[in-house]
């Protein structure tokens, strides 16, 4: 039985990450860390097989809902939600789905030995 890859999608603003992307389309290598900041866990991807697609509504509404979940973590470490909100504003249409296949997931929290989640993948590209 074939199992298809693993896939991570994020959302970035076409604008803000906009060397970011450059550098992924160019490498096809990205790295992705995710943290939750009341807690400190923080977890990187490294990837490869990268895709670039507009985010659609249902994306962008996900977005949205991120922001709003962003903000109650942070407000309630005493930061102001409406910089919060400044801060992650895009304009409409700017949003880029970037999907990837992970090769590689440390966990970066702090005080952890930054154990490797998912062992590396050979690439499959041979290069």
């Amino acid at each position: 039985m074939k199992h298809d890859p693993l896939r991570i999608a994020v959302l970035l603003s076409a604008n803000a990450a906009a060397r970011v992307l450059e550098d992924a389309r160019n490498t096809d290598w990205i790295a992705v860390v995710f943290s939750e900041p009341s807690t400190h866990r923080t977890v990187q991807f490294k990837g490869r097989e990268i895709t670039f697609a507009p985010a659609g509504w249902a994306e962008h509404r996900l977005a949205a809902d991120y922001v709003e979940r962003l903000v109650a973590e942070l407000s309630g470490l005493g930061y102001p939600a409406d910089v919060i909100r400044a801060v992650l504003a895009q304009e409409p249409g700017e949003l880029v789905r970037v999907e990837f296949t992970p090769v590689l997931s440390v966990d970066q929290t702090p005080g952890s030995r930054m154990a490797a989640l998912v062992p590396a993948q050979e690439d499959r590209r041979g290069s």
